[in-house]
Formats: structure tokens, C-alpha cells, sequence
């Protein structure tokens, strides 16, 4: 078994594995030819290798300390000073050449010796030695091995390699996989459960909703299937790197981000343990070199020694610390075959997986990645079947592009019937009821990995969507056989003589010197230029070289012309950056959010989906016939087909008329879907959170509810807002209105008056007071007793109380004054408020105390038409005015705080709501959509989050709260209920904003249905209707993500064109390192207020300088006159300085 792994040196380094493309590290332990033995590192993008924090994720090492010097290796110390000895790999090169005797007497003599002396006088004393050596060798001698004496006879030098290698092969194979498998009870049963794995391991859509945990199978890079074990994940929030274990017994170091593909949950819990020592700490022996790997912080301890050493150490001595991260590149053999021979009686920890350990899962790894390619094939051909199939939806329209789910792709491929059914609805939408569930299906990993990999293959039919949340694809855009069709007579016309015709008009449009009418494809090559920038081509070689081309020959008569080319801003030298600013220009500089023109969004008004157009002109119709005094029959039956003839639940109703309702939010607010109440009854404050209820008006049935259940929610991008629903229905079904009867959905909840009236006296009178836990604790239970949901009318709706005006009344020190005294002020409305505030607060108290985060500070992006009143660039602390170049519309980003009392009243009273509801339809039986959150956080990142968030912490710095997000999972939504992690609630739904969410919409037609004992919504749709709300919210987040990074890198560009350069100064950024600069020619940095921006420094001289002086440090703010803005990419979210 063991020599069947060994290669020679040259097999070593020209084999190219898919690891080794991605400058993955390999460390084949099990082979006795430690030439192997290399590191198995990935480096990550951007943020790089080197962290402030541990960069090791696993238990085998303790959280490194970046520290500013190296010393140099070749400075060896006594073993009571050896804890302290730092590895320079950059000086590796220089100390090949050191042998291994000099390292051995090094060891030896130094052991009662003094401090060592400086590094440059070692390096020179060593090298000395090391002449001194050589010349008393005789004429054959290995560098590696001084001691051996190759001048005796050939049978004797082979004797002597031969016992060598048989002692080695017992010490450091053997010996540990016996070790390993004596510690460890169920490697029989592992045994088993491994060799069924190919067969049994199974995959779906609800499973890639779950966060990365030991266990799961992934593979790196797109152009392989080679999967690897989870091992261990990341221990603390400073730290990105996970450990791997490759179907070869390779270690691997790596962040999460380098994953390409994962089958989650592939080995079960019962196992994660025995999985988690399936990589074991290596024991030294006397002057033999190690066979593992050490971790990415070269972590050190004295029991790392051999047991010579180790009996040496000072009783004081430190048992353990951490040394620079490693430096080597990871493609250098020569350093890899140093780093195990300097690695010799040194006290770095280095790891290995034992032997027995990788027999267990070496070949089920390789049989399910074998089993998935030998499948491609015959998934190519049934791929091309079922896209022509696919082409038309589910009302028999040619409707793509648009996004589906790759299971529903899967269920598809292994359906006898492939066939899309017509379902006789309109061809405007999909009822809900319809909806069909394809993510709770199970399907063979390797049917999955197969499709995965043939869809890379048919680039031009399908596009492959990332999902940063899953760490694997979960959706896949469909594009028709008519587009492609035409694309590619775009592509030969500009393949041909059409290239030159296409740049020439370009260029003098850009110019303002088109002579002539534009060419006939011209309206075609900038749809073509408009999916280029949105990465449609990425995996499709012919069109991004056409277009690239394109690009390049319209910069050329531009230079010829006397145009100045500016291209050193990009990413790269024609990235979709270029494009864009093509399209701009070719626009006449008007700028356009390109996510716009994404066929994934789907956004109406467009010219992008034909589809989405014609639903908004729906929208309009159905709005006009809403307000025609008087309505013909085709509006009659427009309305009744969409409208519920009367109120559905008007038996049911409560008279709340008389109680003020409060509607607080923004003034410029598009939809008032909720208010909060509170009035006096039998000795308790009832407090009823009013909810809009555009389903007593709409029926789940109708074509509205279907256009709006394909958009999900509504999408609120910086510059514009895309409705969900008709805008009459807002105002049909709006709250707000005062003095008109007004149908609500209502969460009450009743509250001892005795109890709220001490507390806020406690409160009023001692402004630190805070209620104990047993008051706490009496006020939930006191909620979950009193709760109930209810539907009522109410008409007395209070104006003018916005967020601001809120704030401003609660702040009235003389209604403070007189409630204090008297518990009246004066003013019913203060009244009324302040009590809402106080019991909001102990709501907060009840969620803080179950460990809830509510960051306190969140920057609000907005794009508006400018006023009179607006500075052309405006700048006060962390917010910026600045109006765009050649436009009337202003760029404001400002400061959302929500820690003040009226977001607090409102915001704890929707939670509230939320999670009474989902309880109430639990308790009921009800079939609701419930909105699930759980990072599934380990021991270790557990206790680190709730040290961040003591106290009622909102003041965690940017960088902090990056990383912790980092760790976070998306909240889905689900048919079942589940905790709310962030919101430290064991379950959640979403009722509270039916105007902009469907969600909402689905939950009150089940509660409908359940109080009215009637079925518009069957239960056995609501998996279905999970699915797909879960893929549109997916794309509707990203969409909203992605415009505001693009609006952010818009803003600096803009300013720095506009001021001649030296953005961070005049601007004040904040920039700080993110990162040890050491590792490579940039570091990721964090640039306060647009934390959106990928942001990096260029590592310098004067930068490392100011880092060996201890003037920089990680975490710190750099001085911001030092920085030159060098490179900015809007597309491809890049922003590189200078520091100079």
C-alpha cells in the first residue's frame, strides 16, 4: 500500500493535479519520499493569507499573533529559546545548502549558550561553518545528510539507506496509523458507512441552505470534480481558513471562498468527531526530517521537540506560541523541499493524517468523483433535450431568459416525462396554489456534480449563478435558442468586415462626429455589451473575444483621432468595466445601474424582459379600471377576477375606530403597511401592532397575485423603486389614512399596567436603570399568555409622526417632566408614545438576554434628484452629498441610526408581531412560511459572538462586524419553524409588511383560512412556494447588494475625477489594514462608510517600513495623505491605492 504511493521527485512536480492549478499545496504524508512533502496552502483572494487574527481555523493550534520582525531560520537556539524562533521563508532560498549536520551541532551546542547573536552575524557565521564543512568532506557527500558517508562501498551506503528508510517508514507511517486506530472505536463502522458512501450520499435544494460544517464533501475550482473533506472549520471570526483533506491524504489550508462545489452533510454528525482527528500532530524524531505539513501559522511548542530536546527545556520555558504565517510561494519546489529538512529537531508543530485514517475515505472520494465524470456525457446529451423543453414555462410561453433551480433541473433529468405542462392560466403569471417543490427532493450527489459540470460545458444554453451563501450553485439562467441564435449572428457580423463598420461609428459617436446612421446591429451590439458587463460570457471564450476586440479597435480610432485613453483604472486592460464606460458614453455619458440590465432581475421598464413589461402594463390597466367612476363589462370582469366582492372577514372584525394608531416611518415612504396602537382595558395596556391586509382584498387566485408572487417583494434599489403590487392596492389597502375605515391585521398583546408603570417610573427617575432578569422574564411570559391575532377596522390614524418627529416629542423635557410627576403630560399622543418606547425597550431587553445583535449604525445610500438647498460635494463625518458628473441627480450616503427610541419602538414591535404570529399558527396548526436563521455556530465562535455583543455592544467597529457577517448564513424562509439566531428567537415569520413582500401576503390567506374554515391555499403547495420565494429573494438581495457597491465605487470615481485626484485625503477616508502587508503586492484594507467596496493598498517599500517601525499596524488607520488612488473598476468592484 505504501509503495505504491511513492513517486520520484520528477512524478512529484509534473504531475498536475486540479489542486496544483489552483496553487493548492500537496502533502502527501503516506509516501516515504519526503521530497512530497510540500505545504498544502490556498492562497485567498484579496484579504490573502495573512490575518489579524488565527489563521488556522483548526483545534490542532491556537490563534496566531502577527508579529513585525523575522528572525532567520538558520539562527538555531538552544531548546529553552526555541519557542521563540520565527521562520523567514522569504530567506529560505539562501539556506538550502545549510546540512543537516550543521543544524544538529547548531542544536546541541547552543543549549546552555546565551541569547544568539544578531541574525546578520548568524547568517555569516553559518555560512562559515558550512565552508568549513564542505572542505572536510570527502568527494561525494548529500547537503541533506553531511553525516552520511558516501565514499564506503555501494553495498554498504544501500545497507545503511535501507535501514534508514525502514526505521523512518516505522516512526513516522506505522507507528502513528497504529496509534491512530487504537484511539479510535469505530473504524469498522467507518469502514462501512465510507465504502457505501458513492452510492448513498444524497443531495437537495433545502440542504445547501445549511452552512458549512465538518463533514461536507467540496471540491476547489470549476474545472475538477477531485473532492475533499471538510476537517475543521474556523475557530474564531478573525479567521477565514478551514482544513481540508483531499481524496489523496493531502492537508489542505484554505478559506471557504476558494470552494467551488459542496454536498453538504455527506458524512453524518454521529462522525464529525472521528473526522476532526483524522489529521493528527506529528511526533519529532533525532535529526530526522518530518513527513507533515505544519499549519498556516507555523504554530510552535517545545513538546514539537524530539524527546532529546524536549528533557532539555527550562522549567520556565514557554510551553507554546505562534510564528509568522508562512511566506513560500506555493509553486516554488525548491523552497518545498527545504521547508521539511529546516523543519528537522526544530519545535514547529506539523500535522498529518495517519495512514489508516485515509484508507477509509481515499477511495470513496475518487469512486463519487469518477462515477460524476464518467456521467457528463450522457448528462451533455440529456441537457440539450431538456433545454429545448425548458424553454417554455409553465403557461406554454417562450419565456427565458429567466432563472430556475438546478434541482429543478435534476428532478427534471430523471422524470420519464420531461414535458412542461400547460396549465391554462394567463401567460402574465403562476398562481401560488401551482407552485411545485423540487428542493426537498433527494437526488444522488453525483447526478448532481455531473450536471454541474456539463452546464459549465453549455455555457451559450445555460448560465450558472453563484451563490456566495451556499458555497455551491443553486440556480442556473436559462436562455432561449432565439437569442442564441441571434447572438451569434451579432458575432460573425463583427467576426467579419462589420468590426471596423461597428468601431468606427462608435468612436464618432463618442467623439460627437457621427457622420451617418448607426449600423443596422448597432442596437444588438450594445445588448451584446450590456450582458458582457454583466458577466454572461465568462465561460464562453468566442463572444468575449469578439467583444474584447471590438473594445480594443474603438480605443485605437480614438487614440488616432486625439482622444486620450485612460485604461490603467481598470482591473484589467479590458475588463467589463471598459464596457460599461463604453455604454455610458455611447449614451451620452447618461448614467445606468447596470444590474439593471440584468435578465435576472426582471425589472419592468427595462427593454430587458419582454415578460416584465407586459405585467407592468398590466399593473397600469388594472389601475385605471380601479378608478373609472364608471366601469364597462371588460372592467367589471378585470376587477372581479382579481378582487374579492366584499370583505371576506367582515363578520370577524373588531371595532378599534377609536383607538389612535400610530404610522411611523419615513415621509418618503411608498407603502404604509403597518402602525402600532396602545389603549388601557381591565388594568392592562393593550398594545396592537395594526398590519395593511391587501389579502382580504385580492384573491390568491388572481392574476395580480400571481405577477406579484413572481416578483416576491419589492426591490429598492439606490436610484429607483420596482412594486410589488399595483399601486391602487397600496392605497386601497394602505394605513395612514385618517378617518377612513380601514381593514387590519392585528398582533395584540396585553401587559400588567402596574408592572409597565413601575418600570418606567424606575427608568424616568434613573436613567442607567435596567430591569432584572426575573421582571424580564415575567414580562414574555406575561406576552406569550395575553397574545392573540385578530382582524379589526380602525379609522383613527394620528399625522405627521415620522421617524424625526418622534424622536423630537419623546425629547420634550417638559412633557418628560409633568409625566414624571403625574403620569400625565398633557399631550395623549406623548403619553401614548412614551409608554410604547419604555415596554419596546424591555422587548429588547427580552431578545438581547438571548443573545440578538442589532447593529446600531447602518449607511444609507440614495440616488435623487438634486434640490436647491444641495452643495455640489457636501462632507460631514460619515456622510457625503455629491452630485454625479453631467447629471441633475445627487449621490447622498448618511448615517441610518437605528439606536434612537422611535426605530427602537417601532422595529421591537414588527419582531414582536412576527414572532407572536408564528406562534400563534404553530399552536393552531397552521401551515404558514416561517423566515429561519442559524449559522450553526461551534463552541469556540459561540463564545467569541457573545463577548462581541456584551452589554448591549452596538458599537462593534466595520471590520469586526465583516467578519462576523462572513460567518453568518442567509435567512431563508421555510416551511417549518426554526430559531431566528440574530433575532434570539426560537421561531419567526414575516406578517408585517404584506405590501412589499409576498410572504406576508401567503401567511394571512392561511390565517384567513384557518379562521374562516375554507381552503384558497392548499398545504400541500407551501413547499413549493417556499422554493421558489427562496430563489427570487436570492436574486432581489443580490440585486440591491450589487447596486449599492456600484453606487459607492461611482461616488469615489466620480469625486476623483471631479478633484484632480488625492481621493482619501480630500475626502477623509479611514482606511485601515486588514492584514499582515508581508505576503503579497497588495493588502485587503477596510474603508470605513463603504464597506461594500473591495478595497486594497499596494505594498511599498515606505508601507513595509512603516510596519517593521511598528507606525502601521493592522487594524490601524493609515495616514490617508500618504494615498494615491491608482486603480478603480465600478464592475469588477476593485479599488486599489498607492502609499506613497
Amino acid at each position: 500500500m505504501i509503495s505504491s504511493s511513492i513517486r520520484t521527485r520528477r512524478n512529484a512536480r509534473d504531475e498536475k493535479t486540479p489542486v496544483q492549478e489552483s496553487k493548492h499545496r500537496k502533502s502527501p504524508f503516506w509516501s516515504s519520499s519526503r521530497w512530497q512533502n510540500h505545504n498544502a496552502q490556498i492562497s485567498e483572494k484579496g484579504a490573502s493569507n495573512l490575518q489579524p487574527g488565527p489563521n488556522l481555523s483548526s483545534k490542532w493550534s491556537k490563534p496566531p499573533t502577527i508579529k513585525n520582525e523575522l528572525n532567520e531560520l538558520s539562527n538555531q537556539k538552544s531548546p529553552n529559546e526555541s519557542t521563540g524562533k520565527d521562520i523567514d521563508f522569504s530567506s529560505l532560498k539562501s539556506f538550502i545548502k545549510r546540512g543537516q549536520e550543521l543544524a544538529r551541532e547548531s542544536a546541541k551546542e547552543n543549549v546552555d549558550l546565551k541569547p544568539s547573536q544578531t541574525s546578520t552575524e548568524s547568517k555569516t557565521l553559518n555560512i562559515t561553518k558550512l565552508a568549513d564543512i564542505i572542505k572536510t568532506k570527502n568527494k561525494y557527500f548529500d547537503i541533506e545528510q553531511p553525516d552520511l558517508d558516501l565514499d564506503r562501498p555501494n553495498k554498504e551506503i544501500l545497507a545503511s539507506i535501507k535501514t534508514r528508510s525502514e526505521t523512518s517508514k516505522k516512526l513516522q507511517y506505522q507507528d502513528p496509523s497504529n496509534a491512530w486506530k487504537k484511539s479510535t472505536d469505530n473504524v469498522n463502522e467507518l469502514k462501512g458507512f465510507f465504502k457505501q458512501l458513492p452510492k448513498r450520499v444524497k443531495i437537495n435544494g433545502k440542504m445547501m441552505n445549511n452552512p458549512v460544517r465538518v463533514g461536507d464533501l467540496v471540491t476547489f475550482g470549476t474545472e475538477s470534480l477531485r473532492l475533499y473533506i471538510v476537517a475543521e472549520t474556523p475557530r474564531s471570526f478573525d479567521s477565514r481558513v478551514a482544513t481540508f483533506l483531499s481524496d489523496k491524504g493531502e492537508i489542505v489550508f484554505s478559506s471557504f471562498s476558494n470552494i467551488c462545489y459542496r454536498i453538504p452533510q455527506a458524512i453524518p454528525e454521529k462522525y464529525i468527531e472521528t473526522i476532526q482527528n483524522f489529521v493528527s500532530l506529528e511526533r519529532k524524531y533525532l535529526d530526522i526530517p518530518p513527513v507533515g505539513i505544519p499549519d498556516s501559522n507555523f504554530t510552535r511548542s517545545d513538546k514539537s521537540l524530539p524527546s532529546k530536546f524536549q528533557k532539555m527545556v527550562k522549567p520556565n520555558g514557554t510551553t507554546e506560541s505562534e510564528g509568522e504565517i508562512s511566506e513560500f510561494d506555493s509553486n516554488d519546489l525548491i523552497i518545498s523541499q527545504a521547508s521539511s529538512q529546516l523543519l528537522t529537531n526544530s519545535n514547529v508543530q506539523t500535522y498529518l493524517i495517519p495512514n489508516a485514517a485515509r484508507e477509509l475515505y481515499h477511495s470513496a472520494l475518487i469512486e463519487v468523483s469518477n462515477a460524476a465524470f464518467r456521467k457528463v456525457h450522457e448528462t451533455n446529451k440529456k441537457l440539450e433535450g431538456l433545454h429545448r423543453i425548458l424553454q417554455n414555462d409553465e403557461t406554454g410561453e417562450i419565456n427565458a431568459p429567466r432563472t430556475i433551480s438546478i434541482f429543478e433541473i435534476l428532478s427534471k433529468l430523471n422524470s420519464k416525462q420531461q414535458t412542461v405542462s400547460n396549465t391554462g392560466v394567463s401567460c402574465l403569471s403562476i398562481p401560488p396554489h401551482q407552485s411545485i417543490d423540487h428542493d426537498s427532493k433527494n437526488f444522488p450527489a453525483i447526478d448532481y456534480l455531473s450536471v454541474l459540470f456539463a452546464l459549465r460545458k453549455q455555457s451559450r444554453l445555460w448560465t450558472v449563478q453563484k451563490d456566495k451563501a451556499s458555497f455551491s450553485p443553486t440556480k442556473v439562467t436559462i436562455w432561449s435558442l432565439a437569442q442564441i441564435s441571434h447572438e451569434d449572428r451579432v458575432i460573425n457580423f463583427l467576426r467579419g468586415k462589420g468590426l471596423e463598420q461597428m468601431a468606427q461609428y462608435c468612436a464618432g459617436k463618442v467623439l460627437g462626429r457621427a457622420e451617418r446612421e448607426a449600423p443596422a446591429l448597432f442596437n444588438a451590439v450594445v445588448s451584446l455589451l450590456q450582458e458582457f458587463v454583466n458577466g454572461k460570457f465568462e465561460n464562453d471564450p468566442l463572444v468575449s473575444t469578439t467583444i474584447v476586440s471590438l473594445l480594443r479597435r474603438i480605443d485605437k480610432l480614438l487614440e488616432l483621432k486625439g482622444a486620450a485613453i485612460s485604461d490603467d483604472f481598470y482591473k484589467f486592460e479590458y475588463s467589463h468595466g471598459k464596457a460599461y464606460d463604453l455604454l455610458t458614453r455611447l449614451n451620452e455619458d447618461v448614467i445606468v445601474n447596470p444590474m439593471k440590465w440584468s435578465a435576472e432581475s426582471s425589472l419592468a421598464g427595462e427593454n430587458i424582459s419582454p415578460r416584465a413589461d407586459l405585467q407592468e402594463s398590466y399593473f397600469e390597466y388594472f389601475d385605471k379600471v380601479l378608478e373609472l367612476p364608471r366601469k364597462d363589462r371588460i372592467a367589471q370582469w378585470t376587477l372581479s377576477q382579481n378582487l374579492y366582492e366584499s370583505d371576506p372577514l367582515r363578520e370577524r372584525r373588531i371595532d378599534m375606530r377609536d383607538v389612535p394608531v400610530y404610522c411611523i416611518d419615513d415621509p418618503t415612504a411608498h407603502e404604509i403597511d403597518d402602525g402600532i396602537s396602545i389603549h388601557e382595558e381591565d388594568g392592562k395596556y393593550v398594545v396592537s401592532i395594526h398590519i395593511a391586509e391587501p389579502s382580504s382584498y385580492i384573491k390568491p387566485e388572481s392574476v395580480v397575485s400571481g405577477i406579484a408572487y413572481e416578483k416576491s417583494s419589492t426591490v429598492y434599489l439606490p436610484e429607483a423603486v420596482y412594486p410589488m403590487l399595483p399601486q391602487m392596492v397600496s392605497k386601497l389597502a394602505g394605513l395612514g389614512k385618517d378617518t377612513v375605515d380601514t381593514r387590519t391585521f392585528v398582533v395584540q398583546y396585553r401587559l400588567n399596567k402596574k408592572d409597565i408603570d413601575g418600570y418606567m417610573n424606575a427608568n424616568l427617575n434613573d436613567n442607567s436603570y435596567r430591569a432584572k432578569s426575573e421582571f424580564l422574564n415575567k414580562i414574555e411570559k406575561d406576552i406569550y399568555k395575553n397574545s392573540e391575532v385578530r382582524f379589526a377596522i380602525a379609522k383613527r390614524f394620528r399625522q405627521g409622526f415620522t421617524y424625526d418627529a418622534v424622536n423630537t416629542l419623546l425629547q420634550d423635557k417638559v412633557k418628560i417632566g409633568k409625566f414624571q410627576q403625574t403620569s400625565l403630560s398633557g399631550d395623549a399622543d406623548f403619553d401614548n408614545l412614551i409608554k410604547l418606547q419604555h415596554i419596546s425597550t424591555l422587548l429588547w431587553n427580552i431578545r438581547e438576554s438571548k443573545n440578538a445583535y442589532n447593529s446600531g449604525h447602518n449607511k444609507k445610500l440614495s440616488v435623487r434628484p438634486m434640490q436647491s438647498s444641495d452643495a455640489h460635494v457636501e462632507h460631514e463625518c460619515s456622510s457625503f452629498k455629491f452630485r454625479l458628473p453631467k447629471s441633475d441627480n445627487v449621490i447622498e450616503i448618511s448615517s441610518d441610526n437605528t439606536n434612537n427610541v422611535s426605530t427602537q419602538l417601532v422595529t421591537e414591535n414588527m419582531i414582536i408581531a412576527n414572532h407572536l404570529t408564528a406562534k400563534f399558527a404553530t399552536e393552531h396548526g397552521i401551515k404558514i412560511l416561517y423566515r429561519t436563521l442559524d449559522p450553526k455556530f461551534n463552541a469556540d465562535l459561540l463564545e467569541e459572538y457573545k463577548e462581541l455583543i456584551q452589554d448591549g455592544n452596538t458599537d462593534i467597529d466595520q471590520e469586526t462586524l465583516l467578519n462576523l457577517y462572513a460567518f453568518l448564513t442567509r435567512g431563508v424562509i421555510s416551511d417549518k419553524p426554526d430559531k431566528h439566531f440574530m433575532m434570539g428567537l426560537s421561531m419567526y415569520t414575516n406578517i408585517s409588511s404584506p405590501l412589499r413582500r409576498f410572504i406576508d401576503m401567503v401567511n394571512q390567506w392561511k390565517i384567513q383560512d384557518h379562521i374562516l374554515g375554507r381552503t384558497t391555499i392548499a398545504d400541500e403547495s407551501i413547499a413549493g412556494i417556499v422554493s421558489r420565494l427562496n430563489a427570487r429573494n436570492d436574486i432581489v438581495r443580490d440585486l440591491q447588494r450589487q447596486s449599492v457597491t456600484f453606487w459607492q465605487l461611482l461616488f469615489l470615481k466620480a469625486f476623483n475625477e471631479q478633484n484632480g485626484g488625492n481621493l482619501a485625503e480630500k475626502l477623509g477616508l479611514k482606511l485601515s489594514l486588514r492584514s499582515n502587508p508581508r505576503k503579497d503586492t497588495t493588502v485587503a484594507v477596510n474603508l470605513q462608510t463603504f464597506s461594500s467596496v473591495n478595497a486594497h493598498v499596494e505594498v511599498s517599500q515606505e508601507l513595509l517600513e512603516g510596519v517593521n517601525a511598528g507606525d502601521i499596524v493592522v487594524g490601524g488607520l493609515l495616514d490617508n495623505s500618504k494615498l494615491r488612488l491608482k486603480k478603480i473598476d465600478v464592475i469588477e468592484n476593485q479599488l486599489v491605492f498607492e502609499y506613497r
